[in-house]
């Protein structure tokens, strides 16, 4: 039996969501209460809050142009260049001199205390995170419809592909719907030699961390596999003990990766020898999936760019983008926002150059919404589902059949195009 040919998926928050994970704009809220809690058991400033003010400020501010989101992402990234700033001279930033002024919330500090508390309450936060997430993931029904959709898109595609799955998702959904894939443990421990003598695809891994992720002990960075999600886990307890990265930034105990500097926080197993590993499967793959992903995650985005730039089309492998878009939403032609922007940097193609699956001009907005629909770059082998995540089971075999290579397999109502 010939191999199959394989598969790279790459997914995102929007694959959950219809499992009942919450949405960014959720956790950021949720994010505001946490920080207030730390801020009240402490009596300490609110570093969060702050930091989240002067971060909603400067992006309303400067030239006209799209604003960028400020969302806990963004304000977690920010608390991690800040408690680099305010480390003391000779270990801090020494840029911070050229262009920080003594003033509150944080005048230049003669000792290292507050850098601790930004540390502190930046633990605290991603902790806090962890066991939100797997309070949702303990929810999800495995014998529910919707998971029973997830399972029917996972298995359609198995049947066909060979699958290498980037999962960059905290929760169980993708676990759920494909139990005995490779996550790169066996058993507690992650194999890192494994992972990268491994020849063979059918594999998960949790490139951002998982709610299955644990400390080894309550004064340990390593990280274990907890298959229970019950109970109490060790990145639930706070801990000075941090791990110095580039430029001497510490960041704090985590079982996950989130907010900014991911590079920097992809260093430690299992995440340093994960992220060698999308980018040397990009290479790999015969064709590529993406579901749910705001291409937000620069490091995710350049190790499909630097596989896709300058290849001609005959040479480029079939793209998938999975999405869900309002009826609101225009066509990539008309689309500019950040989402469409990003795509093309990261899949190198362009919004102008996606027409309706039939190459005759752009596709219809109210036909890609509600029901579903897809749009379509020949140039770019590239292909955009609108209808959900979790929707798109129902078109599996067409996508099945794009990412084979069949240019024809798609219509813009959603399903095969219809026989000539």
């Amino acid at each position: 039996m010939p191999a199959k040919p394989k598969l790279l998926v790459v997914l995102g928050a929007g694959s959950s969501l219809g499992l009942g994970l919450p949405k960014v704009e959720t956790l950021s809220a949720r994010m505001r209460d946490w920080a207030a809690e730390w801020s009240r058991r402490y009596g300490q400033l609110n570093y969060y809050q702050a930091v989240e003010a002067a971060a909603q400020a400067y992006a309303a501010d400067g030239q006209a142009c799209p604003r960028p989101a400020v969302t806990f992402e963004t304000v977690l990234g920010d608390m991690a260049h800040l408690s680099h700033w305010v480390t003391p001279a000779p270990l801090g930033a020494s840029l911070r001199q050229l262009v920080g002024a003594d003033t509150p919330p944080f005048p230049r500090p003669a000792h290292y205390g507050q850098a601790h508390l930004v540390q502190d309450q930046l633990q605290f936060l991603l902790a806090a995170l962890a066991d939100h997430i797997r309070q949702g993931s303990r929810r999800i029904d495995p014998a529910g419809p919707a998971m029973a959709e997830y399972r029917r898109l996972i298995d359609g595609l198995r049947a066909r592909f060979e699958l290498g799955v980037f999962n960059l998702n905290y929760d169980t959904g993708a676990l759920t719907a494909w139990p005995d894939a490779d996550t790169g443990f066996v058993g507690a421990d992650f194999a890192a030699a494994r992972l990268h003598a491994k020849r063979r695809w059918n594999f998960l891994y949790h490139l951002h961390g998982s709610v299955h992720h644990d400390l080894a002990d309550h004064a340990s960075t390593r990280l274990t596999w907890r298959t229970d999600l019950h109970g109490a886990f060790n990145d639930s307890l706070q801990s000075v003990l941090g791990d110095e990265r580039s430029e001497g930034r510490t960041f704090p105990r985590s079982t996950l990766i989130a907010g900014g500097l991911k590079l920097d926080q992809l260093l430690p197993e299992p995440f340093h020898s994960m992220h060698a590993a999308l980018v040397r499967h990009t290479y790999r793959a015969d064709a590529i999936l993406i579901g749910g992903y705001g291409f937000a995650d620069v490091h995710v985005n350049r190790a499909l760019r630097n596989r896709l730039r300058d290849l001609a089309p005959s040479s480029r492998p079939p793209i998938m983008v999975l999405d869900w878009a309002s009826p609101q939403t225009p066509a990539m032609p008309e689309r500019r926002d950040a989402w469409s922007r990003n795509l093309d940097r990261a899949l190198a193609a362009p919004a102008g150059l996606f027409t309706d699956p039939s190459g005759q001009g752009w596709a219809h907005s109210a036909r890609l919404a509600g029901p579903g629909g897809f749009e379509v770059s020949a140039s770019a082998r590239t292909a955009i589902w609108r209808g959900g995540f979790l929707e798109a089971a129902a078109h599996v075999e067409a996508i099945a059949d794009w990412l084979s290579g069949a240019d024809g397999a798609l219509s813009a109502s959603g399903g095969p195009a219809p026989a000539a």
